[in-house]
């Protein structure tokens, strides 16, 4: 048995490359992360404005369930109390 360690085949030019592109599609995740979460941000905003507005206008029929400190729920439209 060889007790010689195996040469490495990579070069180091070739580590350059490897280490360019996987930073490049690093920053690529990342700005798809934004506009994810830019989206996110939207949707959260939009779904207030709908909670709001539920809570407001919506003629509530208030159930609880059947576990100790549950909160109220409006069956009708599902808004908490």
């Amino acid at each position: 048995m060889d007790s010689e360690p195996q040469e490495e085949t990579r070069t180091v030019s070739e580590e350059i490359e490897k280490n360019k592109t996987l930073k490049m599609k690093l920053k690529g995740c990342e700005r798809k992360l934004v506009l994810i979460q830019k989206e996110q941000r939207k949707i959260w905003r939009e779904l207030g404005d709908s909670y709001e507005f539920l809570k407001k206008y919506c003629k509530h029929d208030w159930r609880r369930e059947n576990y100790s400190y549950s909160p109220l729920v409006c069956s009708k439209c599902g808004v908490g109390e």
